[in-house]
């Protein structure tokens, strides 16, 4: 879910990657949601989804926000560390005091009450989802540290890991892991360039085992994403929506293209799809829609297509850049030309 910089050239199944990942995140956050307001109970089948959903879907960004970090700090680490306070650190901020005051101020959008103080412990204590700008950041600070020295990241990536096992600093322990994984895998996935065919068989395998990990995982773990007994499903869901990428790449056609914008348009849907999949919420209900159905589908959609609009809406009027949704654009050294003598 990173911002890209200008004249990155983007590989497309990881776009399509996130662009799955990001539906599931909206997806996630409307259901429990849906429990949160009473719609549902966790002894609905559907909640087994939640599970499902959380074993990889936040783990699969942190491996793809790995993928460019090396490449990135190698071209300037000043550069590298301007990038992510503007698009990281400024973000989390902004958009956690403006998700927090429209909270406080219009309190029926939420399922729980409030108090001014949480606003003066994001330093500190992430609200809602901007937990996950709070600990990207920290990944890209610790890749910072360790520069190139892979060793270093392989040794904190398994410290975290450890730690996240014994309860201490989650999330944040628990996904830098993953992070740290994204680094090391990145010029084999950057390369990876399987056939049509082979998309299509590592989709149906790694559905089935996926499946089969869940199941148990869900069982020994007590429905606990982050327990060691949850990892192979972990692993095996975020092969599953690579793979499931790479498929959509394949194809192209609408699909790939929907996805794929999705996949770039994610960092701003992640910011703003609780705040618009609620307001659908409230909307809902005002209009005496408030069956089960109708808010986990017209949730999701909103929570969605409303960021999307959003998104398209600032991109024209240039204000993708100070919301913190794009990247400074970084001033094209001015050339002077000698003037021209004649002869």
């Amino acid at each position: 879910m990173e911002v890209s910089g200008p004249g990155r050239r983007r590989i497309e199944w990881i776009d399509a990657a996130r662009g799955f990942g990001i539906i599931l995140v909206v997806y996630g956050h409307v259901l429990i949601g849906a429990v949160a307001a009473g719609l549902m109970t966790k002894d609905n089948p559907l909640w087994l989804s939640d599970y499902a959903i959380y074993t990889f879907h936040m783990p699969l960004f942190f491996v793809l926000a790995g993928l460019n970090v090396e490449r990135s700090i190698a071209k300037g680490k000043k550069d590298f560390l301007i990038n992510k306070l503007w698009t990281i650190a400024y973000p989390y901020f902004l958009w956690s005091a403006i998700q927090g005051g429209i909270q406080l101020a219009l309190p029926g959008m939420v399922n729980h009450q409030r108090s001014v103080m949480f606003l003066a412990t994001i330093l500190w204590k992430p609200i809602a989802q901007f937990w996950f700008l709070y600990a990207l950041f920290l990944c890209h600070m610790a890749a910072l540290l360790a520069g190139q020295r892979r060793w270093l990241l392989a040794a904190v990536g398994l410290a975290a890991y450890g730690a996240s096992l014994a309860g201490i600093g989650q999330p944040t322990t628990y996904v830098l892991g993953f992070y740290m994984a994204g680094i090391f895998l990145s010029d084999v996935l950057k390369q990876w360039t399987p056939s049509l065919k082979n998309c299509m068989a590592s989709v149906l395998g790694y559905g089935v085992l996926f499946a089969i990990a869940e199941h148990f995982g869900r069982r020994a773990s007590g429905e606990t994403t982050t327990s060691i007994f949850s990892l192979p499903a972990t692993l095996l869901g975020i092969a599953l929506l690579c793979a499931l990428g790479q498929l959509a790449a394949h194809l192209g056609g609408w699909l790939s293209r929907v996805l794929t914008g999705l996949g770039v348009m994610s960092m701003t849907i992640y910011i703003l799809h609780v705040l618009a999949a609620t307001s659908a919420r409230i909307a809902l209900k005002r209009f005496g829609l408030t069956h089960l159905t109708e808010e986990l589908v017209i949730g999701t959609i909103a929570g969605i297509a409303l960021p999307v609009i959003a998104h398209v809406v600032l991109q024209r009027l240039n204000l993708l850049t100070p919301l913190g949704l794009a990247p400074l654009r970084r001033r094209e050294p001015t050339v002077r030309l000698a003037p021209e003598t004649g002869v």
